[in-house]
């Protein structure tokens, strides 16, 4: 689906929807999917969650923070996706979480 013009203000809103209706682990649990090379002089911070687990940005590495393991974050990520897969995989009205009548 394409919107332009004035529906093209939509994009943000459904964007949102989906994401609290289909919980991404990228937007729900594990931070840093979407990041950039912070720049020199700012290496200083932590590698994002996302960078610990998924290891090849070129940039990641030289960033020296303290970070999570990837051990602590893979076990995050398994109670993450049981939790998830708890719920009901019906269609689901994202504005609050329950079932389509």
């Amino acid at each position: 689906m394409i919107f332009e013009g004035a529906s093209s203000d939509m994009i943000g809103t459904l964007e949102a929807a989906v994401i609290k209706w289909k919980r991404p682990i990228w937007n729900s649990f594990l931070d840093g999917f979407g990041n950039h090379d912070p720049g020199k002089g700012r290496y200083e911070q932590a590698k994002s969650d996302w960078d610990v687990v998924h290891p090849g940005r070129s940039w990641a590495v030289k960033c020296k923070g303290k970070t999570p393991s990837r051990a602590s974050l893979l076990k995050g990520i398994e109670n993450f996706l049981t939790r998830v897969g708890q719920t009901s995989s019906g269609a689901m009205d994202p504005s609050g979480g329950t079932n389509f009548v």
